[in-house]
């Protein structure tokens, strides 16, 4: 209801960059039982999944893209 007539690519697009943040907060369990087994800092083990985070966001934006044209929104 916030954004009206958002669409599935939205949806899509909310869900998938709430999952990707969702693997590196230092909330999530494994992080820091990660970090701490590997004796590494959360810091640096962020700035080691971050270029696979941007990837990520990469193709799903490309995804949206593509859903937002096969699905356009409803008027």
């Amino acid at each position: 209801s916030a954004i009206p007539d958002a669409g599935l690519a939205h949806f899509v697009l909310l869900m998938g960059i709430n999952y990707a943040a969702n693997q590196i907060a230092p909330t999530h369990v494994c992080v820091p039982i990660a970090a701490e087994h590997f004796n590494v800092s959360f810091w640096a083990m962020v700035k080691k999944t971050l270029p696979v985070i941007l990837t990520f966001y990469v193709g799903l934006f490309l995804y949206y893209m593509a859903l937002k044209a096969i699905f356009p929104a409803m008027p």
